[in-house]
């Protein structure tokens, strides 16, 4: 049995979900380290943006190459290049990563998959995906899709914010129901990693958007919400959207 199970959250599969779009070494490298925390196995899994699908549907479809600024054709031929490529250097990252960290992976490719399909499909305890993804000309957008599917899962969701996910502040956010106590002793398990803090925020009695605002101002840089309240939990996930510090809803 992992740490994390004998500390009361059992974690077997963690499914990382990734689209040409976002930036799925980086993902898989926050992934990698969740695994070898749990002692869990990593289910990689190859989606399709939406937008960047339609977009290489137009005859006249164009994105901004962030690196050298030029603009670029994209139609469907571009688009199968750039899933060819992000799953030749996944697959290089996973292999060197299992052989760094120790654990097992597999690789699912669900071309046309949406996130929602995803979830839906895979057996895995923890999901992890992109808050944000690239968009034209390298700016960051929100995945609406990542949060709204965040925001309905019925298991553990990670949202990544930032690359590397920073585990140097947590702030944890928790009652005392079954997610609370599984929250809580994650917690307890990162607070034994070096330069690390801890700090703990009761929710009883606090309103949903005036919990994200404390939640705002303490400026931590990953938030473990543990709640046994569902509809608290998914609105805290939406209003805190907009942030760089990455959500983490233990369920």
């Amino acid at each position: 049995m992992n740490e994390a199970a004998e500390n009361g959250w059992d974690v077997r599969k963690i499914a990382v979900a990734f689209d040409p779009a976002c930036g799925a070494t980086s993902l898989l490298d926050a992934a990698a380290e969740w695994a070898a925390l749990l002692g869990a196995e990593l289910e990689a899994c190859f989606v399709d943006d939406p937008d960047i699908g339609r977009l290489a549907g137009l005859p006249f479809g164009r994105i901004i190459d962030p690196g050298s600024g030029r603009s670029m054709l994209f139609d469907a031929a571009a688009l199968q290049s750039r899933r060819a490529g992000l799953a030749a250097r996944s697959r290089a990252s996973l292999r060197r990563l299992s052989k760094i960290h120790r654990f097992g992976y597999s690789v699912r490719d669900l071309p046309g998959a949406a996130l929602m399909e995803v979830e839906a499909q895979s057996t895995a305890e923890l999901l992890i995906v992109a808050a944000f993804h690239g968009k034209f000309g390298g700016t960051r957008a929100i995945d609406e899709d990542a949060v709204e599917m965040a925001s309905r899962s019925a298991r553990s969701v990670l949202l990544v914010a930032q690359f590397p996910v920073s585990m140097n502040n947590i702030l944890v956010v928790a009652d005392d129901g079954p997610a609370g106590r599984r929250a809580e002793r994650l917690a307890a398990l990162l607070a034994g990693r070096a330069n690390v803090r801890v700090t703990a925020l009761e929710p009883a009695g606090v309103a949903g958007e005036d919990l994200a605002a404390t939640v705002r101002n303490a400026g931590p840089s990953l938030v473990i919400i543990g709640l046994s309240d569902t509809e608290l939990t998914a609105s805290l996930q939406r209003a805190l959207k907009h942030e760089t510090f990455s959500l983490l809803a233990v369920r």
